[in-house]
């Protein structure tokens, strides 16, 4: 990736030799939503002096919470919200196969996870708090995962990012 930042207008498909090109700029991506994240989790819960040391044993519950938030932030960003709604091919015709990062989730498929759970829907912030829910439970409402198993799409998104009972 730093070689292909040098030159950033000339072709990416020069650094892109096994998908690693994408695979990096969605991590890098991904991490800069976890410190975006961050940034206003910083001012709206000073007292747990997210990203600042020393850090006391009382500190680490409420820094693993935020830490699930901003992943959340991140996956939800990324994925679910951006990756998931397009073919990257059609914006970057790099000739990637690498379509998402942390799930195997695309909107093309929503019909099929709503054979399991009627409302379901991704493209809402109620979903970024359903998702932060879930990674801080383990339980994803309107979900069983016998239902989840029945269908070979859901249960393939569900193998990479929910539980798998």
């Amino acid at each position: 990736m730093a070689r292909w930042l040098r030159n950033p207008a000339g072709s990416a498909r020069d650094y892109n030799e096994d998908d690693l090109l994408v695979h990096e700029v969605f991590f890098a991506v991904h991490d800069y939503l976890h410190v975006w994240t961050a940034q206003p989790l910083r001012e709206l819960v000073p007292e747990q002096r997210l990203g600042r040391s020393p850090l006391a044993e009382r500190d680490h519950e409420g820094l693993a919470f935020l830490q699930l938030v901003t992943e959340a932030a991140a996956t939800v960003g990324l994925d679910y919200w951006c990756l998931s709604t397009f073919d990257i091919n059609d914006v970057v015709p790099i000739g990637t196969t690498h379509h998402l990062l942390a799930t195997q989730y695309c909107e093309r498929d929503l019909e099929e996870y709503r054979r399991a759970n009627r409302p379901f829907v991704v493209q809402t912030p109620a979903f970024f708090a359903e998702l932060a829910r879930f990674y801080c439970t383990g339980e994803l409402t309107g979900f069983d995962v016998n239902d989840l198993r029945r269908s070979p799409m859901t249960y393939a998104g569900c193998a990479t990012s929910w539980p798998t009972g």
